[in-house]
């Protein structure tokens, strides 16, 4: 509790504010390397990087959809999630 409290004194006065300065410098790159992260994800960059997952859904798809996904999708050489992913991509850039 004596830690929060300042002192009568002033004996401390100017002794920690270097620490302070450098502490919110580094809060700032923190920020930055997390928003640059963010931006960054992308099919299959985060496969065998612990704590770097991407969001999943369980999805029904009719024998016809799955089959056209598959087909497509070997086509293509790409896996199965980043031809639904381009596919979704297109119709919101569309809309």
């Amino acid at each position: 509790m004596a830690r929060n409290k300042i002192s009568n004194f002033s004996a401390d006065e100017g002794l920690f504010d270097k620490f302070k300065n450098a502490q919110e410098v580094q809060d700032v790159q923190q920020v930055q390397e997390v928003k640059i992260a963010q931006t960054v994800k992308e099919i299959g960059s985060t496969q065998g990087k612990k704590g770097q997952k991407l969001k999943r859904i369980n999805m029904a798809f009719s024998d016809a959809n799955h089959e056209f996904i598959v087909t497509e999708s070997r086509k293509n050489g790409i896996s199965a999630t980043a031809f639904v992913n381009r596919i979704l991509d297109a119709y919101r850039n569309q809309n």
